[in-house]
């Protein structure tokens, strides 16, 4: 199970809105205030539970291992396939090493534009969970 902690943003029925904070490995480092990247974003996570909990509290938000990496591949693997594929065909096919180059930065975007079609069939593929934290 892959595990973060988070604090519940926004409730509306069902669907509760959790904010995570991740940080890079330099966040935890004790000499953080003397370097310059630092860096932590928080991140917005959607999730559907029938758990009763309040705005502001602290949960701990969890999906499955296979998730992720389904996640990882469809975020960066699957893109990295698909422009080295796209630069090794146009380079054999036209010789052309400036037309592969932007053909094959360029099969990003209609790849990018399906995911962000598919955004709500995915929302349903990847589910999260939540427990309440008790402190």
């Amino acid at each position: 199970m892959i595990e973060h902690e988070g604090i519940v943003e926004r409730i509306s029925d069902r669907h509760v809105v959790v904010r995570i904070t991740s940080m890079s490995a330099c966040a935890l480092c004790h000499a953080k205030s003397m370097c310059s990247t630092l860096d932590s974003k928080d991140k917005m996570i959607d999730v559907f539970t029938k758990e009763n909990v309040e705005q502001g509290q602290k949960v701990m938000v969890t999906c499955s291992q296979e998730q992720g990496f389904r996640a990882v591949g469809l975020a960066y693997l699957l893109p990295i396939i698909l422009v080295i594929v796209v630069l090794a065909v146009t380079v054999l096919l036209t010789q052309n090493e400036k037309l592969a180059g932007t053909l094959s930065l360029a099969i990003l975007i209609p790849y990018f534009v399906i995911l962000r079609m598919m955004n709500n069939r995915l929302k349903k593929t990847f589910s999260y969970e939540i427990k309440p934290i008790n402190e």
